[in-house]
């Protein structure tokens, strides 16, 4: 099983410890910091229809998201392709976040519990999507690590 979160390894021993357990539920909702600077946070999310969701995006911190406990719909779109889209809130560097309203031109990923996307700051993600007849809510985490702990 620790195989399929090698890649996180690669970003955070103490993250992919933490996804360890999560991945058998065996993780409670709150926040979670971590000596190199990346921290995560567990909870129960209200998901919404795909086409209410928007994309987001961020410069210092690489995001990994992980479902724990249902499912979930999560976009991934190039940053420069959003960027050409409808701006809801530019860049702000002390939220580390840009947001854009939803629009078509994104990949959908149908995460399942135990499945994780490491989403980078070239890319922008719309999480929080309920999948088509799904159920609104799921436990997931979110990590968030420093764009310097990507090994070069």
């Amino acid at each position: 099983m620790s195989n399929k979160y090698e890649p996180i390894r690669e970003i955070s021993e103490e993250a992919y410890q933490l996804a360890l357990l999560a991945a058998e539920n065996k993780v409670e909702c709150g926040h979670y910091d971590f000596s190199d600077g990346a921290y995560a946070n567990v909870m129960y999310a209200n998901l919404r229809p795909i086409p209410e969701c928007g994309y987001e995006a961020h410069r210092k911190f690489i995001d990994i998201q992980m479902v724990i406990e249902g499912e979930e719909v999560i976009g991934i779109e190039d940053l420069e392709t959003m960027r050409a889209g409808e701006c809801v809130f530019t860049f702000d560097e002390e939220k580390d976040a840009e947001l854009w309203k939803h629009n078509d031109n994104g990949t959908h990923h149908h995460l399942k519990s135990g499945d994780y996307l490491i989403i980078l700051p070239e890319h922008a993600h719309m999480p929080g999507a309920c999948p088509e007849g799904g159920v609104p809510k799921d436990k997931k985490m979110i990590i968030k690590a420093p764009v310097t702990l990507l090994k070069k």
